[in-house]
């Protein structure tokens, strides 16, 4: 239990906080240290030139210098190779968040967690109980 505890923990600091999926291209914003996708946090500051704030303490800065975190983007990628401590139950659990496959996503006609429902890729879809999937399709 507590191996799985630590991983998890490791998954959470290895997931940005914005898309909710492993980083891609992180980015470290130094006045406050936090971490997101490149593209994630370009998105969320929009178009506006004047002042940015960090999406997850709220700081506010005028520059929008931000630094490549090569080194958490290595660890992101030695995570998805390894995969986690799920074994043969892995196909039961998402593959980006390690949650239980419980949703049916409509529109991409695919099992997936409640972390994805969330997410930006399944905004809008229709979603359904697996089980109901199940019921459905049959």
């Amino acid at each position: 239990m507590a191996a799985g505890a630590s991983w998890e923990g490791f998954l959470e600091e290895a997931t940005c906080s914005i898309c909710l999926d492993y980083f891609q291209d992180p980015v470290l914003i130094p006045e406050c240290g936090h971490n997101f996708c490149r593209d994630c946090l370009t998105r969320s500051w929009g178009t506006s030139e004047s002042e940015a704030s960090c999406p997850q303490c709220r700081q506010t800065f005028a520059p929008r210098s931000l630094l490549p975190n090569r080194q958490l983007a290595r660890l992101v990628e030695e995570t998805r190779r390894c995969g986690g401590p799920w074994g043969e139950e892995g196909g039961s659990f998402c593959s980006k968040h390690r949650e239980p496959l419980k949703l049916f996503c409509k529109h991409h006609e695919t099992l997936i967690c409640l972390v994805c429902d969330r997410s930006i890729e399944h905004e809008g879809h229709r979603v359904i109980p697996a089980e109901e999937a199940v019921q459905e399709y049959q």
